[in-house]
């Protein structure tokens, strides 16, 4: 995995980010991520639990995750522990994420502005 910030696709490790963080957090099955996730944006990011897999397996297999199985209701469960790696990786891409969307924020806060004060006039 590339941690180079030039190389970070601004849309492409959203999903990166918000799994990472939530297991800053504590250790957390793929089940249990999807559920947070969606249970935070108030049913707004409805992330398919394929794609959290998906992004875990990824993820674990650039060293950023660690695996352990533990028993929850008579059934064995994947658990993923952030590595220090992660850790980095994801410090990375908040910061990345919050630089570029102020300066989004100040792009458009300009552009509207500049909009409004150079809009015609209706003529009535």
């Amino acid at each position: 995995m590339n941690d180079s910030l030039s190389t970070i696709g601004f849309n492409n490790h959203i999903y990166e980010m918000l799994i990472l963080s939530a297991l800053k957090i504590k250790d957390c099955c793929s089940y249990e991520i999807h559920k947070k996730i969606l249970e935070y944006s108030n049913n707004k990011l409805d992330i398919s639990p394929n794609a959290v897999y998906t992004v875990i397996y990824k993820l674990h297999k650039s060293g950023m995750l660690t695996e352990h199985k533990k028993e929850y209701k008579n059934r064995t469960r994947l658990y993923y522990h952030i590595t220090p790696a992660g850790e980095g990786h994801l410090n990375r891409l908040l910061h990345y994420y919050w630089v570029n969307t102020t300066l989004i924020n100040m792009v458009l806060c300009k552009l509207e502005k500049e909009y409004d004060e150079n809009k015609p006039q209706s003529i009535i």
